[in-house]
């Protein structure tokens, strides 16, 4: 597959913990991964983000729409991306009411520059 698509789904700690496992051991080029209105928040989205650090090949579009992430997890994804190699061709955080000036300012300082 190059493309997963997870929507509308409810991530408990395990099932994100499997997800990560699945995703760290997936060997195959990923285009893209959309998880859209599964209430990650942000501590879930810190350990699905860390997963994609560790693939092979991380995907190169992101869209994490309708998940209540804040600020936090703006700040986590920048971080995160900005230490590795992960090369985004999009990403995209519609839907999340919670992000301000200040999650959006880390994203384009951090990220944006591999956009």
């Amino acid at each position: 597959a190059k493309y997963f698509e997870f929507k509308e789904l409810n991530f408990t700690r395990e099932s994100i913990e499997s997800l990560s496992k699945v995703l760290t051991n997936y060997s195959h080029p990923l285009e893209k991964v959309v998880i859209n209105s599964c209430a990650l928040g942000n501590e879930r989205l810190g350990t699905i983000i860390d997963a994609f650090m560790d693939m092979r090949i991380p995907p190169s579009k992101l869209h994490l729409h309708n998940n209540n992430i804040s600020d936090e997890g703006c700040i986590k994804v920048s971080e995160l991306t900005s230490n590795s190699n992960f090369k985004l061709a999009e990403l995209s955080f519609l839907g999340n009411s919670g992000i301000t000036y200040k999650g959006l300012r880390h994203i384009f300082s951090n990220v944006a520059e591999k956009l």
